[in-house]
């Protein structure tokens, strides 16, 4: 499951996955890429939206995640080099896991 920021939209309206220069530095980017590739050749996939304390400080804190599940129905590489993804209709997290099994 990916968490995404709330704030960060691409200009496509896409919410932004993943961006080439990393962002904050983090251990899991290339794992995060793997798993958009993933997605992108077929595997199921969903995220949660999350929203920062501060959108401006890097690390970002996570004030609040929603509780709602997206599917991810789409994913795209843009020109830009970002990686960005178009969401489904949204689930509880307990029928989110019951579709799972």
């Amino acid at each position: 499951m990916l968490v995404v920021w709330q704030d960060e939209v691409h200009p496509s309206g896409r919410l932004i996955a993943y961006t080439s220069d990393g962002g904050e530095a983090s251990a899991g980017h290339p794992e995060r890429l793997r798993h958009l590739q993933e997605i992108q050749s077929g595997k199921p996939g969903s995220l949660v939206v999350a929203t920062a304390v501060d959108p401006q400080s890097s690390p970002r804190e996570v004030r609040q995640v929603a509780r709602l599940v997206y599917p991810i129905t789409r994913v795209i590489e843009e020109f830009d080099g970002s990686w960005t993804v178009e969401r489904g209709e949204p689930v509880q997290p307990e029928e989110w896991l019951r579709q799972r099994r």
